[in-house]
C-alpha cells in the first residue's frame, strides 16, 4: 500500500508522486476559528469538505488550554529486555516505549498503538546523529572533570545524552484516481483519500546548558517584577540635597510617560498632590504596572520547535569497548522524572517553580477571594490592615513576596480604599 508521511500542520495540501497542490504551512496558537456553512444548492468542492475537518480538528485541539498538553496515560520507558539477554553482559542500547496516549502542544491527539522499540547507539556514531559530549557539572577543580553515577566515574568522552520524545505526524494512505477537475483548475491523476495519525518516537541530542522553557519564562517574569518593585528604591534614591521636591520632579516624568489602563486617577491626582506626599503616587504607579504585567499573561504558546513533540524520558548512554575494539552502546540511566518527562498538565500562565503559587495573580483583589483561592492549595494566610502615607508605608503594603509553597504561610497586605472596598497591595 503507497503512502506518505507528513507533519502535522499540512493537512491539506501536500506533496505526493501523483501531483498535488503545493504544501501550506501553520502554526498553533490561539486563532479565531470559521466553519463553512452548507445551504440547499451549493456546488461543494473539496475545499469545502476539507474545511469541514479542519474546522474540526481546531475545535478539539482548542482541549489544550482546558486541560493542557502531555503523558495522559501509558508511554512508559524500559530497556529492551529481550535484546540485552542476547548481548555479552546484558549490554544494550535498545529501548521499549509501551503503549500510551498523550497530547501534543498543539492539542493533537498522539495514540501509540503497539510497543516501539528505538536503538539509541547512532548518538555516538560519527553522522548527523551524533551527541556533543556533555559536559560535567562544577567540580572540585583538582579532580578532573567526570560524569558520577553512584561510585561510577565516568569520562564526558564515554557519556552521551539524548531526550526521547513522541511526536504527532500524519501518514497519506489510499491513493485513488481524480476523476475530475479540483476548484483550484488542477487535474491530478491521483490524490490520497485518507490520512492516517500517527505517533512515532523519535530522540535528539539533550542541551544540558539550555534552560527548560518554563524556567526561561519564570526568570524572565521575575526581571520585570524585581524591576517594579525596584522603583521604591529609586525613588528613595532621588532624595538628595533637594528633598522632596526633586523626587516629584521624577516621579512626575515616570507618571506623564505611563500608559494608564487601571488608576486613570492618577495623573489627575499628582496635579493636586504635594510634593511631600508624592510616596502616595507612588504606590499607584507601582500598582498601575504590576496590574500590566498581569495583563502580560496571556494564553500560553508552545515552545519553539517542540510544539508537536511530547517529552518521555531524558537517556543517559555510555560507550564500552570490548576486547575486539568494538564500540558497545549501553543504556546507563533513564530519567523520568517531571524534568525530563512532562505528565498532561497546564502551561502556567503564572509562572513558578513546581509546588509554588506566584501571588501577583491575587493583588488587588478581596482579601476574602484571596484567602478562599489560597485554601485550596492549603496555604495560611495572615491578614494585615495597613494606611497609605510615608514611602516606608508604601514598601512595607508592596510586600517581599511573590511566591509562596503549597501548604506555606503568607501574610497578605490589605488597603482600605472606601470607594473599591478592601484590597490586597502585597504579601510577605
Amino acid at each position: 500500500m503507497t503512502s506518505l508521511m507528513i507533519p502535522a500542520s499540512q493537512t491539506s495540501a501536500y506533496p505526493c508522486p501523483c501531483g498535488c497542490a503545493e504544501c501550506s504551512g501553520g502554526g498553533c496558537g490561539l486563532e479565531c476559528l470559521e466553519h463553512p456553512r452548507f445551504f440547499c444548492g451549493q456546488l461543494l468542492t473539496d475545499q469545502d469538505l476539507t474545511a469541514l475537518v479542519s474546522w474540526s480538528q481546531a475545535k478539539f485541539r482548542l482541549g489544550r488550554f482546558r486541560h493542557g498538553w502531555g503523558i495522559v496515560c501509558g508511554l512508559e520507558v524500559a530497556v529492551d529486555v529481550e535484546h540485552a539477554r542476547t548481548q555479552p553482559d546484558n549490554r544494550t542500547s535498545r529501548v521499549v516505549v509501551s503503549p500510551g496516549y498523550a497530547v501534543s502542544c498543539c492539542g493533537d491527539d498522539l495514540v501509540l498503538c503497539q510497543p516501539e522499540t528505538i536503538d539509541l547507539g547512532a548518538a555516538f556514531e560519527n553522522t548527523m546523529h551524533q551527541c556533543q559530549e556533555p559536559r560535567p557539572p562544577a567540580q572540585d577543580q583538582e579532580e578532573p572533570a567526570l560524569w558520577r553515577f553512584g561510585g561510577l566515574k565516568l569520562s564526558p568522552g564515554e557519556v552521551r545524552v539524548v531526550d526521547l520524545v513522541l511526536q504527532y505526524q500524519e501518514q497519506l494512505i489510499s491513493p485513488q484516481p481524480a476523476l475530475g477537475h479540483s476548484a483550484r483548475g488542477q487535474q491530478p491523476a491521483c490524490d490520497y483519500s485518507r490520512s492516517r495519525e500517527v505517533a512515532k518516537v523519535d530522540w535528539r541530542c539533550s542541551d544540558l546548558d539550555a534552560l527548560p522553557a518554563e524556567e526561561a519564562a519564570l526568570n524572565a517574569w521575575r526581571e520585570k517584577y524585581q524591576a517594579i518593585i525596584a522603583l521604591v528604591d529609586e525613588f528613595k534614591q532621588q532624595q538628595g540635597e533637594k528633598g522632596s521636591e526633586r523626587q516629584a520632579q521624577w516621579l512626575r516624568k515616570l507618571i506623564a510617560e505611563q500608559e494608564w489602563h487601571v488608576f486613570r486617577f492618577v495623573p489627575e491626582l499628582a496635579a493636586i498632590t504635594p510634593s511631600r506626599r508624592y510616596s502616595t503616587l507612588l504606590f499607584w504607579l507601582i500598582q498601575e504596572r504590576l496590574s500590566a504585567l498581569r495583563r502580560d499573561q496571556t494564553c500560553p504558546e508552545c515552545p519553539d520547535g517542540d510544539n508537536l513533540r511530547v517529552p518521555l524520558a531524558r537517556i543517559w548512554l555510555r560507550a564500552i569497548y570490548d576486547r575486539y575494539h568494538r564500540r558497545v552502546v549501553d543504556v546507563l540511566h533513564i530519567d523520568t522524572t517531571p524534568s525530563a518527562r512532562r505528565s498532561l498538565s497546564l502551561q502556567q500562565r503564572w509562572p513558578a517553580r513546581p509546588g509554588a503559587i506566584n501571588l501577583t495573580q491575587f493583588l488587588w483583589q478581596s482579601p476574602e477571594a484571596v484567602r478562599a483561592a489560597l485554601d485550596v492549595y492549603s496555604v495560611s494566610v495572615t491578614e494585615t490592615l495597613w494606611e497609605l502615607d510615608d514611602i516606608d508605608s508604601v514598601q512595607a503594603g508592596l510586600g517581599d513576596k511573590a511566591f509562596v509553597a503549597y501548604g506555606g504561610d503568607v501574610t497578605m497586605y490589605v488597603l482600605d480604599t472606601w470607594s473599591t472596598g478592601r484590597r490586597v497591595s502585597g504579601f510577605s
